[in-house]
């Protein structure tokens, strides 16, 4: 309910336009994590470490013996068998169980934190893709314009109605458009690449062209949704549990062993029947182990406190980049809304001989050089808003 909330209050909002573009992200970040191939083999990693781990926790095979004595002649011949099971001091296996249950639960959270990593991960290359694009386009239609340019000054030249330093400067911007439009074109391939890299194939991105909108919350709520939904703070106070719990395994396993057998032995004719009792003593450097588990645990919390610091000092920087950059997008959109058709003006001002060759040209790359600070002023809020935005995201999933 509360996610159908949030959603109907975006869509009140958001332009249309915005909103199909956020769907339309967020449906090709889903496919792109459905058939990443790290994420498949980080769970199989999870899962056979703590496979691993569960194994640990079993009784050893029980030991079967058999024994055959060969009497003097006239003296039947004796022999014996005997089936023993060994296993840890009681409560040893409980605290394994325990510890196994906190790392189960740790896995799952990293495997939801590398989760939601890949997904921020899969949208930035997203944005990549669409900054490359509209890089693109831009300079595509600016290439257009020149070489019309370029075209009519040079029949111009050629009825004396244009001088030959018009005609060079139009070729020189023409190449100079060129070799910015090819470097777009090379962005634009090498993010493609990459999200086929992430996506382990070819991925269509056809349709997403435009910044979908990424709301900007309070700082207050970022704050609290980081505490109440970071997977990975989460996984590290699971590992701290699990590691207390280690301690209490190395501890018990540090005390005497025990064994129990069924014993059947024949004699002289006769057949008797018993059970046997046994005690195996620790070794030495069992002590030693629970040091390590005791150095293990205090790791673990130096951890747990270290990514919880790191995460917060994170969010307060994005936030700090995204809040700036909002303001600054203000203006920007506000300019660009009113000047929609403003390399059409250019061109009427420059045909109806209103603008020289020289100022035409300079108007244009002023524009161009503006409208690609806009589309990489919207990249990086995009960015820094998605990094926010994570953990809220996953939070009402």
């Amino acid at each position: 309910m509360k996610s159908n909330i949030i959603t109907i209050a975006l869509a009140a909002l958001c332009p249309i336009g915005a909103f199909a573009q956020q769907n339309a992200v967020d449906n090709a970040v889903r496919a792109i994590l459905e058939s990443n191939i790290e994420l498949k083999a980080e769970r199989a990693r999870y899962e056979a470490e703590l496979e691993e781990s569960r194994s640990e926790n079993t009784l050893a095979g029980p030991e079967a013996d058999f024994d055959y004595r060969f009497a003097p002649s006239g003296v039947e011949n004796r022999w014996g068998i005997s089936v023993k099971q060994a296993f840890d001091w009681p409560g040893t296996y409980s605290a394994r169980s325990k510890a196994n249950r906190y790392r189960q639960e740790a896995f799952q959270l990293l495997w939801r934190a590398k989760s939601i990593d890949l997904a921020l991960d899969a949208k930035s290359l997203i944005f990549d893709h669409i900054k490359a694009e509209q890089n693109r386009m831009l300079l595509a239609e600016a290439k257009t314009n020149i070489s019309k340019l370029s075209e009519y000054l040079g029949k111009a030249f050629e009825h004396g109605n244009a001088t030959i330093l018009e005609v060079m400067k139009a070729k020189r911007e023409l190449l100079a458009i060129e070799k910015r439009l090819s470097e777009a074109d090379i962005e634009s391939r090498k993010a493609n690449e990459n999200i086929k890299i992430l996506a382990g194939g070819d991925f269509d991105l056809s349709g997403i062209d435009r910044f979908p909108s990424e709301p900007l919350r309070g700082h207050g709520e970022y704050r609290s949704c980081l505490a109440e939904n970071n997977p990975s703070v989460a996984a590290a106070t699971s590992l701290v549990e699990a590691a207390k719990a280690e301690v209490s395994v190395a501890r018990r396993s540090a005390l005497p062993g025990l064994s129990i057998g069924f014993i059947h032995d024949f004699e002289e004719g006769m057949h008797f029947n018993g059970f046997s009792v046994g005690i195996s003593l620790p070794f030495w450097g069992k002590n030693r182990k629970a040091a390590a588990a005791k150095a293990a645990l205090s790791a673990s919390m130096l951890d747990r406190d270290l990514a919880a610091r790191r995460l917060i000092a994170e969010m307060d920087a994005d936030y700090s980049e995204a809040l700036a950059m909002q303001a600054s997008l203000k203006g920007f959109r506000e300019s660009f809304d009113n000047d929609k058709d403003y390399i059409k003006l250019l061109d009427k001002a420059f045909y109806g001989g209103q603008l020289t060759i020289f100022d035409y040209l300079r108007e244009l790359n002023d524009y161009i050089d503006f409208k690609l600070d806009f589309i990489d002023l919207e990249y990086r809020y995009s960015v820094a808003a998605a990094r926010l935005n994570r953990y809220w995201t996953d939070a009402n999933d």
